[in-house]
């Protein structure tokens, strides 16, 4: 889990350009090349930034493209161990292809880019929804079963809305004449959570199954749809995948 995040406010009687340079003397004392472990771009127009090159393993960038910011960032930090980027970002930008996982932030719009999320490469993805609905999962598995996804592929849907059981019951629902039960749910998955699988191709099948992340406000449904492709020789037991 990352450390803390904190939004600073500065006097109003200062500039953007005369903001940067202040705040980037305090954190980073003048200096031009920066190492972190994480780095975060938000809301600003590039051409008041300060100069600085970040070298880091883990980036988000909102209210960008990665290229708005990539004169920023060491060449030596790709591939990203995690990238964040929204929606709208160029998928087939080798820096976003070969991040180790990538991480979307889906928008209210999500059908205007929903062809383009659906065709991400990334082999371990993060989507995340203001609501997740289960619709926009069952979206995701029909287009991979009319266009096929690499075996070893885990992608997670998540975002508040209805519960993981609920969701995958509709999807069990939708795909009940195709599905086989998943069996050895362990306790990480809730108690009664309709996990399946079903076939992609005659080599690799989706299981389909709900999980809970604990290092959400508790009390408040935060749910994570995982869709993982495996052969279709594999067990049908969930595997236990990192947060």
């Amino acid at each position: 889990m990352r450390g803390k995040k904190y939004l600073r406010s500065y006097p109003m009687h200062l500039t953007n350009e005369e903001a940067a340079e202040e705040m980037h003397e305090y954190y980073f004392g003048g200096r031009l090349n920066i190492y972190t472990d994480y780095f975060w771009f938000f809301k600003r127009e590039v051409e008041n930034y300060p100069k600085f090159i970040v070298k880091t393993n883990e980036l988000e960038v909102y209210d960008f493209r990665l290229d708005d910011i990539l004169q920023y960032i060491n060449p030596i930090s790709f591939p990203l161990e995690e990238l964040t980027v929204e929606c709208y970002d160029d998928f087939n930008h080798p820096n976003i292809r070969s991040a180790k996982k990538l991480c979307v932030e889906v928008t209210t719009k999500r059908n205007e880019y929903s062809t383009r999320i659906n065709a991400i490469q990334n082999k371990n993805v993060e989507l995340e929804y203001d609501t997740l609905e289960w619709t926009d999962v069952m979206g995701i598995i029909r287009y991979w079963m009319e266009n096929g996804k690499e075996t070893g592929t885990t992608l997670v849907c998540k975002g508040y809305g209805d519960p993981n059981d609920e969701i995958v019951t509709k999807l069990r629902n939708e795909f009940r004449e195709i599905l086989s039960e998943l069996i050895g749910v362990n306790d990480q998955f809730p108690n009664g959570t309709p996990a399946f699988s079903i076939p992609l191709n005659p080599l690799s099948k989706i299981s389909v199954y709900g999980r809970r992340n604990p290092e959400r406000i508790p009390n408040i449904p935060y749910e994570e749809i995982v869709l993982n492709v495996v052969s279709s020789q594999a067990d049908d037991i969930p595997m236990e995948m990192e947060h």
